[in-house]
């Protein structure tokens, strides 16, 4: 009976212990940011205000300092850096104060034809050439913007200038406005992106100026 009560207990004992590895390993896994969450982390940090000083600083340390400074992710896109003929260690001479994170990188990633984009959940450094390959499907609300104050949102909601207007700032450079990009899903209120991440950058900062001139409109 003894060696039945060890037993029992040992087996127990090894079950509790299961049981707690897989709550700890359940709660890990939701203290875990989603990817809209670091992606959001990103694009609060690009509107924040920020200050720059290099001096013959190589180009991974300038951001480093970024990273630090701002407590985001950054990775070089080190193979478009290498077919543009940039390398990290590259050197920066910039002093930039007082304006958002957003344009001290524009201006400081221009100087050597790269860019920025969010991508994979990290702020990713890349050449021009690469940042036009990279294509993604994006949903956006606009229901805010479709909605005429005073009014509620139905699917009768004319969404066609928003869509006019958002196909321009869709086309690249190098092509014409292409309607079909843009799709619109009406029971949601929503619109339906598909273009090049950047294209997205331009779209997002253009749905922002919008909503800025509807809240002062009706201020």
């Amino acid at each position: 009976m003894r060696t039945r009560a060890t037993m029992l207990s040992g087996i127990l004992v090894v079950t509790l212990a299961v049981v707690h590895a897989d709550f700890r390993d359940c709660r890990a896994e939701s203290a875990r940011p989603s990817k809209s969450a670091l992606e959001a982390k990103i694009v609060a940090a690009l509107d924040e205000p920020t200050e720059l000083d290099f001096a013959e600083q190589p180009l991974s340390d300038a951001i480093e300092y970024i990273k630090q400074r701002h407590k985001i992710e950054v990775q070089f896109d080190e193979k478009a850096l290498a077919d543009a003929g940039c390398a990290t260690d590259t050197p920066i001479t910039r002093s930039i104060k007082g304006v958002s994170l957003e344009s001290a990188l524009d201006l400081v990633l221009s100087e050597i034809d790269l860019t920025w984009i969010i991508h994979d959940e990290v702020l990713f450094i890349t050449s021009k050439a690469q940042a036009d390959e990279i294509i993604e499907t994006r949903v956006y609300p606009v229901r805010d913007l479709v909605t005429p104050p005073g009014k509620g949102f139905t699917d009768d909601s004319d969404f066609d200038a928003l869509v006019e207007v958002l196909t321009e700032a869709a086309a690249s450079k190098e092509s014409t406005p292409d309607p079909r990009s843009i799709h619109v899903f009406r029971p949601a209120g929503v619109l339906v992106i598909t273009r090049p991440v950047v294209v997205h950058r331009r779209i997002e900062k253009l749905l922002k100026e919008l909503r800025r001139a509807m809240a002062d409109g009706g201020a």
